[in-house]
């Protein structure tokens, strides 16, 4: 009776989980998407619709925060091309990170033991076979470690970037929140979508740069 219980609580847990996950990749999917396109047409900018797209909308966020410097401070900047190439290189540092859990994992399963408390016992006669997976574990954790602080250094960075063009005063603010509450990053796109870019006067009314429409795009 006890183990079937157990059974049923464990898969209306993954279900509600599975739930959760999937409504939060929604309201991300939505959020980054409509909220980034809608920035991105204010400000004229070239195919905003790649903010739909897995992958091409990294590159969108960085070059929606390359525009909002050239716009508000005349400098020309590379975030589209450094927050796309660090979110591959993660991402590749991640695949390399699971790929070294494997030996481990097939030592474990093939000739480990486990206890009624779940705890895996392995021989100490396979013991050594785990020295050199262990060291590549280890060395791939560092790495993606510290790549992955690169990476939100870069991300986050582009956000402020975002922030300070539809929210100048508030930018610091949203990117704290951001940092301490990432799950309201797409809802902040969303409102902020709403918003009307704030840019330099002479960009916005001179019309250079664009054809006379008052808008700048890269």
């Amino acid at each position: 009776m006890y183990p079937e219980t157990n059974d049923a609580i464990l898969m209306v847990f993954y279900l509600l989980y599975s739930l959760f996950v999937m409504a939060y990749c929604a309201y991300a999917y939505i959020g980054m998407g409509l909220g980034g396109f809608r920035m991105a047409r204010k400000i004229g900018m070239t195919n905003p619709w790649l903010f739909w797209i897995p992958m091409a909308n990294v590159y969108a966020m960085g070059n929606l925060a390359d525009q909002q410097t050239a716009l508000c401070e005349g400098k020309s900047t590379s975030y589209r091309k450094k927050l796309l190439a660090w979110n591959i290189i993660t991402i590749c540092t991640a695949l390399l990170f699971v790929i070294a859990m494997i030996p481990i994992l097939v030592v474990a399963t093939v000739h480990g033991t486990m206890d009624e408390n779940g705890t895996v016992t392995i021989p100490e006669a396979y013991m050594n076979d785990l020295v050199g997976p262990s060291l590549f574990f280890l060395f791939s954790l560092l790495v993606l470690l510290v790549i992955s602080v690169i990476y939100m250094v870069v991300y986050y960075k582009v956000l402020y970037r975002i922030f300070k063009l539809y929210a100048p005063d508030g930018a610091v603010g949203l990117l704290l929140l951001s940092i301490f509450v990432n799950i309201a990053v797409p809802a902040i796109f969303l409102i902020l979508s709403g918003k009307e870019p704030a840019l330099p006067m002479p960009a916005r009314g001179e019309g250079e740069n664009d054809g006379g429409n008052g808008y700048y795009s890269l």
